[in-house]
């Protein structure tokens, strides 16, 4: 759309009873009156930069584009043909469906793309990204159905999948900062087939309580219940105290039966143990689990896509840079807020709580927000800012201020089945934790 064509439409909305102070028509918009010319500056500025992105033609002020002495020239307008670059919208959209496992979603969306043509492409599409089948894991999970959730995940993928190492040498205290924060990490999430198993546990528990006559075969569940432990996670469970701790408070709730009805004089369960009752807790783990089996084949997709194998794109994803590039651009206090704030880079090498700690992250942070709505233009030309924001990868940044955050808030509590490999987490999902979160920063400061 043109700036010729929303000063059109923004004519119908109003107009100012006088003249402007140049002798044109007013408009009015957002009760604030405009002559023709700055009503053609203000579309201009702010829709310049995602117009840029939509393949349109856009009508610059020449006020704000240097010229080749590096100065500013007289006002006018210029027109700039702009390359058809992919929207950014539908593809965040496509992620989240693939990310989720999706199917109907996520081809109706591979399809308005252009992705997907025919059922060949649909069949290609399902067996590269294995949307069917993270979908059938996640759902048995879900149900509480974990045996054959995992049976599945064995048959496809193979149980090795969950249980990734973290390789590291030398001892807890010899390690490097970063070192240890992958450890913790680890320690919370790394051992899905741990947690799976565990999960098992408490739904047997669960479903030997919602029995009618819970008494009369007792004794021979608690025995093999005892049995499943030995078998399937004593060894897991002596080689962390984490670990350990998880599985007595499961056969805690043997002591309390499901039920907490007053004519059974049955006792109100803990909050913990409520908590591994939850629904929530399946779901929590399902999503664990899918983006781990997402870490496992994306490889695969980047190896057929390297090799031109595949007519589809990678997806997933997880540098962070192709579907999140252009996001950015919405906002362009993010390059330089109009009185010449800069967001600092942060090294990706640098430790997390060092990061956090330090001045400058906060001062990155909040001059994001500065100044949203300063009228000023700054005098670097579209091009310049452009490039500047693709060669910047500041999604990284936020999402480590965000796991930070959130590690600082929570630490390594019990039971934490909250963190999230953000590589793997949907965008979306990603960009309304960041909203949350900036939410909070501004309440909070």
């Amino acid at each position: 759309m043109t700036i010729s064509t929303l000063s059109n439409e923004t004519t119908k909305s109003g107009s100012c009873s006088g003249q402007g102070k140049n002798g044109g028509k007013g408009f009015t918009y957002g009760k604030k009156c405009f002559t023709k010319e700055e009503w053609k500056e203000q579309v201009a500025k702010y829709s310049a930069m995602g117009e840029l992105y939509a393949n349109k033609t856009i009508h610059y002020p020449l006020k704000i584009q240097p010229n080749s002495s590096g100065g500013s020239q007289d006002e006018g307008f210029a027109t700039i043909q702009t390359t058809p670059i992919e929207p950014t919208l539908p593809r965040l959209l496509l992620n989240y469906f693939v990310s989720m496992a999706y199917e109907d979603s996520s081809i109706r969306m591979a399809k308005e793309l252009g992705f997907i043509r025919n059922n060949k492409d649909i069949a290609v599409f399902n067996d590269l990204y294995k949307i069917k089948e993270r979908f059938h894991i996640k759902h048995l999970i879900k149900l509480g159905r974990i045996n054959e959730a995992m049976e599945e995940i064995n048959s496809i993928f193979g149980l090795e999948v969950l249980e990734e190492t973290f390789n590291a040498t030398g001892s807890y205290t010899g390690r490097t900062d970063r070192q240890q924060q992958q450890q913790q990490q680890f320690d919370i999430d790394g051992d899905l087939h741990f947690k799976l198993l565990l999960l098992n546990l408490i739904e047997m528990i669960r479903s030997h309580h919602q029995q009618e006559n819970i008494t009369k075969d007792s004794n021979d569940f608690i025995l093999n219940l005892i049995q499943y432990s030995q078998n399937k996670l004593a060894i897991k469970a002596s080689s962390s105290v984490k670990k350990m701790q998880e599985l007595e408070l499961a056969m805690t709730l043997l002591l309390f039966p499901l039920s907490d009805s007053a004519d059974s004089g049955s006792i109100k369960l803990p909050k913990s143990l409520q908590n591994l009752y939850s629904i929530s807790l399946r779901s929590k783990i399902a999503d664990l689990v899918n983006e781990k089996l997402l870490k496992f084949i994306h490889p695969r997709i980047q190896f057929e896509i390297s090799n031109n194998n595949s007519k589809f794109p990678d997806l997933l994803n997880s540098d962070k840079k192709i579907i999140t590039q252009n996001f950015t651009v919405y906002n362009n206090n993010l390059v330089n807020g109009s009185n010449g704030t800069k967001i600092t880079h942060i090294s990706s090498d640098q430790p997390i709580n060092e990061k956090m700690s330090s001045n400058e992250v906060t001062a990155a942070a909040n001059s994001v927000w500065l100044n949203q709505r300063d009228g000023n233009v700054g005098t670097g030309s579209a091009a310049t800012t452009f490039h500047n924001l693709e060669n910047k990868n500041y999604w990284n940044q936020t999402s480590e201020l965000l796991s930070s955050s959130n590690g600082k808030e929570k630490g390594l509590e019990f039971n934490n089945y909250y963190s999230s490999e953000f590589p793997y987490e949907p965008r979306l999902t990603q960009i309304m934790k960041l909203w949350c979160w900036c939410e909070n920063q501004l309440h909070h400061n």
